[in-house]
C-alpha cells in the first residue's frame, strides 16, 4: 500500500482499509479513508463508475468504523454525504453500495 492513501483509488483503498479493520486496526483505516476523503474534495471528480462507487462505499466504511468506535458526530456525516450523493441512485446501482464491507462481514 502507498504511504498516501489519498495516492490510491478508492476501489483499491477501500478494501486495504477494510483489511485493516479485520486486523483491528481501525483507527488506521479511518485515518486512511480521512485522507483520501478529505482529499476527494480538493480534486477533479473522477467518472470511472468503478471509482464512483468505491468513492461512496468508503463514504460507508467510514461511517461504520466511527459507529465501532462510539463517533457518532463523524458516522452522521458520512452517512449523510452517502445519502445526498446515492439517495435517489437506480436500485441496480443501490444494490452495489449495500453488498457488505470486508470489515462488516
Amino acid at each position: 500500500t502507498s504511504s498516501r492513501p489519498e495516492l490510491v483509488t478508492f476501489d483499491a483503498l477501500v478494501a486495504e482499509a477494510a483489511l485493516l479493520v479485520e486486523d483491528r486496526d481501525a483507527a488506521l483505516a479511518a485515518e486512511w479513508l480521512d485522507a483520501a476523503l478529505r482529499t476527494q474534495r480538493q480534486s477533479v471528480p473522477d467518472f470511472d463508475p468503478v471509482n464512483a462507487i468505491a468513492f461512496v462505499r468508503a463514504m460507508r466504511l467510514r461511517a461504520e468504523i466511527a459507529t465501532a468506535m462510539g463517533d457518532t458526530e463523524t458516522a452522521a456525516r458520512w452517512r449523510r454525504a452517502m445519502q445526498e450523493l446515492w439517495g435517489s441512485a437506480d436500485p441496480s446501482v443501490a444494490a452495489l453500495l449495500e453488498r457488505p464491507t470486508l470489515a462488516s462481514r
